[in-house]
């Protein structure tokens, strides 16, 4: 039986070789900004998917993949949202929050969770422009 804690740790070791390191950043009501570097892979649609999106995809739209791990040793975004948060999950990214790759700031546009195993958050799936 896999278990979250395995499949977590099978994604950080692939995410090692083949992700780069990335910053995940939302701002707070408060105005400040939180912000927790991760390591991600990322690549840009491609024609077929954009195609295939009925408009929802567009050239320069990237496909992100990361693990919950650095999200969940950050208590990103901060302990207070995270301890009174009670629909959606807050360690997912959301739309607007800001993606650093590159040295590039690219935007949010849509994030979730890959299917939780347990209960328990694993991956994260995002498109950012």
């Amino acid at each position: 039986m896999t278990t979250a804690a395995s499949e977590r740790a099978t994604l950080d070791r692939v995410l090692a070789l083949v992700g780069e390191p990335c910053r995940l950043e939302r701002l707070l009501p408060s105005g400040e900004t939180r912000s927790v570097d991760v390591q991600a892979a990322v690549r840009d649609y491609n024609a077929v998917e954009i195609g295939q999106s009925n408009g929802g995809l567009q050239a320069g739209f990237s496909k992100v993949i990361m693990s919950s791990t650095e999200i969940d040793a950050a208590g990103w975004p901060d302990l207070v949202t995270l301890a009174t948060q009670t629909a959606d999950d807050p360690r997912i990214p959301r739309r607007g929050d800001r993606f650093i790759v590159q040295g590039r700031a690219r935007i949010v546009q849509a994030a979730w969770a890959a299917p939780r195993i347990g209960g328990e958050l694993v991956r994260i799936e995002m498109t950012i422009k």
